[in-house]
């Protein structure tokens, strides 16, 4: 879509800015659709997206205003049939795309890249902008809805980095939690300084760093959207890794092993003045206890483990 846009393609930004019951799409959730009837992304799951596409693509051909607000309501019925427990009502601003900035796309995707929180300016008379800060106009924030009231003309939205995880070591379970984070929309990064591993695995999609793991973290910015995970399993490589993660504001630091093995983890980071509360902050054995064997349930666990303790503050 982002071809689209910078090729000046007229398309709809459709956005969620209030969602009331079983919504599976959170606020800010998008829809993009083109005058071809093609679309990307999803506003509800499935329950009221052709709509969406059919009156997009007749806002397009009819011209006039650059943004609407649609309310819909989705019955128990609806909902019933697409898998959701109840129906509810949603917000929907649509807002067509015809006029793109293509010195603020690069800016997008420059301070998406920093880790920056910016926000995206939307307006009825105006291209899309992009600033650090919103001004006086209603703004879609952290999932909450849209205080909006009648027409609307303009509003802001935030956008913040991805959640991002670490995995040191090219194993078969960083192989499978790279699967794992791309459908969850999570950014990962393979650490190993061994050319080998990094070249026999299939890494999907994941971003892939060859060096001494502690060296390369440390060239990135390590925020509290940053999960860090030590899975090679070799004390030399993984013990150097935790140091630097403990150190930072990673809201996650995990690492492979069992009770034993964290135990002499312990006593190493110990016999390095490395402070108990920080240590504690690990968790080990990685991950929730799902019971799993295999390097792709211990992946699961793994996963698990961080999407727990990014919601719940704290690990298992």
């Amino acid at each position: 879509w982002q071809g689209r846009l910078s090729n000046g393609e007229r398309l709809v930004i459709a956005i969620v800015a209030k969602a009331w019951g079983a919504s599976p799409k959170p606020v800010g959730a998008k829809m993009l659709i083109c005058q071809d009837e093609t679309f990307f992304g999803s506003v509800s799951g499935g329950c009221i997206e052709n709509e969406v596409v059919m009156r997009s693509i007749a806002l397009l051909k009819q011209g006039g205003k650059y943004m609407q607000l649609w309310r819909f309501g989705i019955s128990n019925e609806l909902a019933h049939e697409y898998g959701l427990s109840c129906g509810g009502f949603l917000e929907i601003i649509a807002y067509i795309s015809d006029r793109p900035d293509l010195s603020a796309l690069k800016t997008w995707r420059e301070r998406g890249m920093a880790r920056k929180i910016f926000h995206v300016h939307y307006s009825a008379t105006s291209p899309l902008s992009f600033s650090d800060k919103s001004e006086n106009a209603p703004i879609i924030t952290n999932g909450s809805n849209l205080s909006v009231e009648g027409d609307i003309n303009d509003f802001y939205e935030e956008i913040a980095p991805n959640m991002r995880v670490f995995c040191v070591g090219a194993v078969h379970v960083s192989q499978y939690i790279s699967y794992y984070c791309a459908p969850l929309g999570i950014e990962c990064h393979i650490f190993d300084h061994r050319e080998g591993w990094l070249n026999s695995q299939n890494f999907h999609n994941a971003i892939i760093h060859e060096g001494w793991a502690e060296e390369e973290m440390q060239k990135l910015s390590i925020d509290s959207l940053t999960a860090i995970v030590a899975l090679s399993h070799i004390p030399e490589i993984d013990d150097y890794c935790l140091k630097v993660a403990l150190a930072s504001d990673a809201f996650y630091v995990g690492a492979l092993g069992s009770k034993k093995t964290h135990q002499a983890r312990i006593s190493r980071l110990t016999e390095q003045n490395i402070d108990k509360g920080d240590i504690d902050r690990i968790d080990a054995p990685v991950g929730i206890d799902l019971g799993g064997k295999s390097s792709s349930e211990i992946a699961l666990s793994v996963m698990a483990g961080i999407i727990h303790c990014y919601y719940k503050g704290k690990n298992k």
